[in-house]
């Protein structure tokens, strides 16, 4: 075989481009005596699935040699769509390492180098990886690995915050990242996660009722809470260390969420009777009402447009309700979409063109391009209820939380083909789940109390 091909000692890396690399080194030139790859199992320990007449470690040249095949095969997930492949080199005088994927030459890796990147990769998908070594002489056995990015290893628990009350209703979080806002049984509180392993509570409030929603005013200096049966309450958090009451407005029934107009001048009070109740919070410590729609259900949470003559109300009996809040003094029902099991949570797309819903049946997606006739596009089923969804910056995934089944991660980027990418058993029901505005963290309460913070930033 002196005929082969020479190798220089110094060959390049030709790993991670999308593109081929397979004429660098022709197949042909590479192959060894050996008439197939020696599985290993897609975990990528060392054990071979199927020998013949061999034992693994004879097959594998556990024991360096002249040119014994590589072992201890091993994939890593690097980020979405790259692996780290890696092996023992058990050869003395190879002059490189011949990586392949699915039978096709990928990379050649030079002497002595025990990894390798392997990119452009997609999730779910399953590839043949395989290597052996090569001199002028000659080729050792080659050796295989199968699996692909990992999404599971993606996503890390990273830390929890403990609110010390078995009930938990809302989480809102500063655009820093630096701060979580809870409402929980003992009130509104506040914590410091600037380092998520080490949450820290800083301040709070108490109210003798349950607070079940909580925004932020656009500047963070206030905090807007549906306080139950106290309606709305309007928080100084100007210092988040010592949380004061700046004013309130009863309501008849059950205040569960506020959303509030990019000015804070405004707030929308999802009312479990009432339904939206337009409140004038222009003098916080005296918000006056200026008027109210009867979605005709029970309102959960409104979410507005961006030019804020459209309200989209999350009602739990009726699914979606759209409101045309154009003329505050006087807003209007536009539409309602009730063909959908009982909803409780919702999150509008940055367009405002598709709604999704967390209902008893899982994620419903529906088409609101047309606000006075909106339809059902998309679904997704689950064990259990869906109780809450956010959406990543791409809209490209939705983090739901999945009652029973925990926190659920979808891929949305194919409506016709939605698919799970990973989940997260809880020991208990889980109902509210928040995403920080930089896309890596995601919050979700546990249903004993505690809110667990995931990293999801290799998801992006």
């Amino acid at each position: 075989m002196k005929n082969l091909f020479l190798l220089s000692s110094t060959l390049a890396l030709l790993l991670t481009g999308c593109g081929s690399s397979s004429d660098s080194v022709k197949l042909a030139n590479l192959s060894s005596s050996s008439s197939s790859p020696i599985p290993i199992n897609t975990l990528g320990a060392s054990e071979v699935i199927q020998d013949t007449n061999q034992t693994a470690d004879q097959n594998q040249s556990t024991l360096q040699s002249p040119l014994g095949s590589p072992s201890n095969l091993k994939i890593e997930t690097i980020s979405k769509n790259k692996i780290l492949l890696s092996w023992k080199d058990n050869s003395t005088e190879e002059k490189a390492f011949c990586v392949y994927k699915d039978g096709e030459h990928f990379a050649t890796v030079e002497a002595n180098k025990t990894s390798v990147e392997i990119g452009c990769l997609n999730s779910g998908e399953t590839h043949t990886f395989s290597i052996k070594a090569i001199n002028d002489d000659g080729a050792s056995e080659l050796v295989s690995i199968e699996g692909g990015v990992a999404q599971e290893e993606m996503v890390k628990q990273i830390g929890t915050i403990d609110t010390q009350s078995y009930v938990l209703w809302d989480i809102a979080l500063s655009k820093d990242g630096t701060k979580a806002y809870v409402a929980n049984g003992y009130g509104v509180l506040v914590f410091d996660i600037s380092d998520p392993a080490n949450a820290k509570k800083i301040g709070s409030f108490k109210t003798e009722n349950y607070p079940l929603g909580i925004s932020l005013s656009s500047d963070e200096t206030k905090a807007f809470v549906g306080y139950g049966y106290d309606g709305l309450v309007i928080l100084d958090i100007s210092d988040p260390t010592n949380p004061t009451k700046l004013g309130s407005y009863n309501t008849s029934q059950l205040a569960s969420s506020v959303a509030v107009s990019q000015d804070d001048t405004k707030a929308f009070i999802a009312d479990n009777s009432d339904g939206v109740i337009i409140v004038d919070t222009t003098l916080p410590s005296n918000p006056n009402r200026l008027s109210s729609v009867d979605t005709a259900g029970y309102a959960v949470s409104v979410t507005l447009s961006e030019d804020e003559t459209k309200a989209f109300v999350n009602d739990s009996r009726f699914g979606l309700v759209i409101l045309d809040i154009s003329d505050l003094s006087n807003p209007k029902k536009i539409s309602t979409y009730d063909k959908v099991a009982w909803t409780s949570g919702m999150t509008i797309s940055n367009d405002e063109t598709k709604a999704y819903l967390a209902t008893d049946d899982g994620l419903v997606v529906l088409d609101v391009s047309k606000v006075d006739e909106p339809k059902k596009i998309a679904s997704f089923d689950m064990s259990s209820r869906a109780k809450d969804v956010v959406l990543s910056n791409d809209e490209t995934k939705a983090f739901v939380a999945g009652n029973g089944d925990g926190f659920v991660i979808l891929d949305i980027s194919d409506l016709s083909n939605i698919k799970k990418i990973h989940s997260f058993k809880t020991k208990n029901y889980t109902s509210v789940i928040a995403k920080s505005d930089d896309d890596t963290k995601i919050f979700m309460n546990d249903g004993s109390g505690k809110v667990v913070i995931f990293d999801v930033s290799s998801l992006k």
